[in-house]
């Protein structure tokens, strides 16, 4: 029952789990840039690099000619910016950046369109990132005024939408593309054409190029794209620079040219002024950096007032308005979350009345509902509504005004790209539009067909959860966990026999079996950066019985949470709602399990494991 190689079972499991060799994981420590697939694989990566070329010896010819940037409103598209800007920078390229916003829908529309020329009446060309492969409308339009749209792209969509009128798409999810890998962020996607660009026009200029990979990890980590190929490879180098840019000794690029030189500086800054804001609360040295700090106040403005306005002021301009819209962005990203928390408060109350707590109906802007949806537990793929009109609806047709209702969607077990498109298929009436990712969506549909597709979209759910088995809570965890215990001679009671038919038991009183965890837990850290689709932190089970001895303090966190000492490891509680159910069970002496996450405590220079508990099951 109890492991002798503890090290080695962790290994094989864990590899079975994230259906990686563990010959595979076992490199991921030592792979680089050199190990990134050619950005040539693109379909049509040579045509667009050649036709950039040939603005720039128009641009040579006539000072006038200009590019405009079309991204997205998001962190990815924000960043897609920056790649983009700093490269063509470095190229001697004349551009401009339009900014994009949530009113004017997702992608190249012809309202943006119509803004970019009136705003830059010289536009000749305008360059997408992070959108565009599937806005057939803007791009015709576009091309109906006289512009060439050059598109890099990286969202799927529906083929009929394909924008046919573009002179070129560059994306992983353009029909004919036979990249080897096909989750690359729209800002990967823009690094990958300013790298190819460098490669063949401009090898010289090829290490400033290089150095944008930091943008480009930002973007892929940040748009949750999964964590497996080169994206973690590009993540890591990200991470590793971000980490470098708060030391006294790094060395920012001094190349003379403001739109690239000053885009490391301010990424450094931001970090330094989101320190500045919370003193005692250090940052992350890993990739949590970016999806707990840098992602999030990025992606603020959007979520409060519909456009990145300050994100690309930040950027892009000149240093008294970037100084401003600093604290700007610091500011709205508390306003940001002091939303998020409102209209959670809300759902909650609501909740017991909601006959489909998995799609509700929230009174907030649009951007706070992607927040709400990540936080939301449900055994469905969540999607959040929002609207201007009601708190909390169990949804009547009269409750909501506007024709089209819009949501953000989140899921752990369903292919959230595969459930719209499906939806679509089987439902044409409710007129979805939009899609996304496999954890990661926005869509809206029809008001008026909003009742039916709450039902469809949990029917659907269901008929695919029970064909696959992925609602068993026990799927994907119970074979990469290990139960603790503190006596070798007594089998552990457990409500459920799987947890321990399938965990590895590990007795915490035993010093070689801790220390071999200590050594796994080593190993593991080495294979970050951690994410989407990558998740190697080892399950940790506590099983209560009579045979157990424990020391519980239920006064931690003012009385907040609880900690537990299971022989020598030591388990901490942050949620209150299960302090209290954990306690309750204790006093009723009832048998029951805790789950959580082995994890690393570092206190004033010394590590040890801790398991931090998330759930409970009794």
């Amino acid at each position: 029952m109890f492991e002798n190689n503890i090290i080695q079972e962790c290994k094989l499991r864990l590899a079975k789990k994230v259906n990686i060799p563990l010959e595979t994981l076992e490199a991921l420590p030592y792979q680089s840039e050199k190990d990134c697939h050619n950005p040539f694989l693109y379909h049509n990566m040579n045509h667009l690099v050649n036709l950039l070329h040939k603005i720039k010896q128009k641009q040579e010819q006539d000072p006038n000619y200009l590019i405009v940037l079309d991204t997205d409103y998001d962190t990815d598209g924000i960043k897609s910016a920056c790649v983009l800007s700093g490269g063509l920078a470095v190229f001697g390229f004349k551009h401009e950046i339009y900014i994009p916003s949530m009113a004017n829908g997702y992608g190249l529309s012809p309202i943006a369109v119509d803004e970019i020329i009136q705003t830059h009446p010289n536009v000749k060309v305008i360059l997408t990132a992070d959108n565009g492969a599937f806005a057939k409308e803007g791009v015709s339009y576009a091309a109906q005024k006289g512009l060439e749209v050059f598109v890099t792209d990286h969202h799927p969509g529906n083929k009929e939408q394909l924008a046919t009128a573009a002179k070129v798409i560059v994306s992983p999810m353009e029909p004919e593309n036979t990249y080897p890998w096909q989750h690359n962020a729209g800002g990967c996607v823009a690094y990958k054409v300013m790298l190819a660009y460098a490669t063949k026009y401009a090898s010289d200029k090829l290490p400033l190029i290089q150095r944008l990979i930091v943008f480009a990890g930002i973007a892929n980590m940040a748009d949750m794209m999964p964590m497996r190929d080169e994206n973690h490879i590009i993540v890591k180098k990200a991470t590793n620079d971000l980490v470098a840019m708060r030391k006294e000794n790094y060395i920012y690029p001094q190349t003379g040219l403001p739109y690239y030189d000053r885009l490391f500086t301010r990424l450094a800054r931001l970090m330094e002024a989101k320190q500045e804001r919370n003193p005692k609360k250090k940052l992350p040295l890993n990739e949590e950096l970016i999806s707990w700090h840098l992602s999030p106040i990025l992606n603020a403005p959007r979520r409060v007032h519909d456009t990145p306005l300050e994100a690309f002021i930040y950027f892009f301009e000149e240093d008294n308005l970037s100084n401003q819209a600093l604290t700007r962005l610091l500011d709205l990203n508390e306003e940001k979350s002091k939303l998020r928390d409102e209209a959670l408060a809300a759902y909650y109350e609501a909740l017991p009345q909601l006959t489909y707590p998995e799609t509700p109906i929230l009174s907030c802007p649009h951007g706070i509902v992607g927040l709400i949806a990540n936080q939301l537990e449900s055994p469905y793929a969540v999607a959040v509504f929002s609207t201007q009109h009601g708190t909390i609806i169990q949804f009547e047709p009269q409750d909501v005004l506007e024709e089209r209702i819009s949501c953000s969607a989140r899921s752990q077990n369903i292919h959230l790209g595969t459930l719209i498109q499906a939806l679509q298929q089987e439902h044409p009436e409710f007129q979805i539009e939009g899609g996304g990712h496999e954890g990661a969506a926005g869509f809206s549909l029809l008001t008026k067909y909003f009742k039916e597709f709450q039902k469809a979209w949990r029917d659907t759910q269901n008929r695919w959860l029970q064909s696959t088995d992925e609602h068993s809570l026990f799927k994907e965890s119970a074979h990469y966990s290990v139960i603790f215990t503190t006596d070798d001679l007594n089998a552990p009671q457990t409500n459920d026999e799987r947890i321990l038919a399938n965990g590895i038991l590990v007795n915490a009183n035993n010093p070689q079996s801790m220390k071999d965890l200590m050594e796994y837990q080593t190993w593991l850290e080495s294979l970050r950066p951690y994410g989407q689709d990558f998740n190697p932190l080892l399950e940790a089970v506590i099983l209560t019985s009579s045979t157990q001895s424990w020391e519980i303090n239920p006064s931690f966190w003012q009385e907040k949470g609880f900690t537990l000492q299971i022989g020598s490891i030591r388990a901490v509680c942050f949620d209150t709602d299960l302090r209290n159910q954990t306690l309750e069970l204790l006093e009723q002496g009832k048998t029951f399990e805790l789950f959580g996450q082995l994890v690393f405590n570092n206190f004033y220079g010394r590590t040890s494991l801790q398991i931090q508990i998330t759930n409970i099951l009794s």
